[in-house]
């Protein structure tokens, strides 16, 4: 039976408010550090190192663009983060992933980061700017107040034996920063918890969320599962160190060391 042309003018013209989004194209990661402290520069220039790592090692470089932007040789304040975030082109269907390893604080309820070169970008506005950009899928995932101690095991970042070349993109990526639609903020300490240095390596969050990506390869968790992992992870190691004497007296009382997360990207 041959449909009627008007019926299939009409399929044609719904399909696309019924289809499924389409997938995103690119993942851009822009990436902003404070390397050039001497305490703790090495270990969060071992964080932009992991990564673009990360990316390298899971995601066809056709796929993916990784921008970094290192107090250590650029000079950078609140304005030049809006103003590179604003410029950042990003496509209808790609993401925008943001990642900074910087020191931060709070007054009351606002957090903010502390720009090397100047100036605060408080969590609202850097939440706000990043909502404004045209794309499915907005990730703000923060590390702050230099928490940097060993990686454990589980962190070391070793690739897995995945070949983006032959295999695309790792499952993992895909369903963290593909598959989803919506915002993310995440960042490693609730305001209020103590905070502390320490210029061993790398931070701690990034250490272990990127970390679990490049072990994880073949893993299809979504952000709700990773929140809940790092609550886990970042407690255990708060804990370890506790523990072995590494932390300063301040912290003594603190029980545990869990990520906040506000608003969670959900699948496609």
């Amino acid at each position: 039976m041959r449909l009627p042309k008007t019926l299939i003018c009409a399929i044609l013209l719904l399909t696309p408010m019924i289809a499924k989004p389409l997938a995103a194209q690119t993942i851009h990661v822009l990436m902003f550090a404070d390397t050039a402290n001497r305490t703790t520069g090495s270990g969060v220039r071992a964080s932009v190192s992991q990564v673009r790592t990360a990316f390298a090692s899971l995601v066809p470089k056709n796929r993916y663009t990784f921008t970094s932007v290192e107090s250590h040789n650029t000079r950078f304040t609140a304005a030049s983060l809006y103003q590179q975030i604003r410029r950042l082109p990003v496509g209808p269907n790609d993401t925008f992933v943001f990642v900074a390893s910087l020191k931060g604080g709070s007054v009351g309820q606002r957090q903010f980061l502390q720009m090397p070169n100047g100036g605060k970008v408080w969590s609202k506005m850097l939440r706000t700017r990043i909502k404004a950009k045209r794309c499915p899928l907005k990730l703000i995932i923060t590390d702050t107040c230099d928490l940097a101690l060993r990686p454990t095991e589980a962190a070391s970042s070793h690739p897995g034996g995945w070949d983006p070349k032959t295999k695309g993109m790792a499952p993992v990526i895909k369903e963290l920063f593909v598959e989803q639609t919506g915002i993310l903020q995440m960042n490693s300490s609730w305001p209020g918890q103590q905070t502390f240095v320490n210029s061993q390596t790398g931070s701690w969050f990034l250490d272990e969320l990127f970390g679990y990506c490049l072990n994880n390869p073949m893993a299809t968790p979504d952000w709700d599962f990773i929140d809940k992992t790092m609550d886990k992870t970042m407690t255990a190691r708060f804990l370890a160190a506790k523990a072995a004497g590494k932390l300063p007296a301040q912290v003594a009382e603190q029980k545990t060391l869990v990520p906040y997360t506000l608003e969670t990207p959900k699948p496609l």
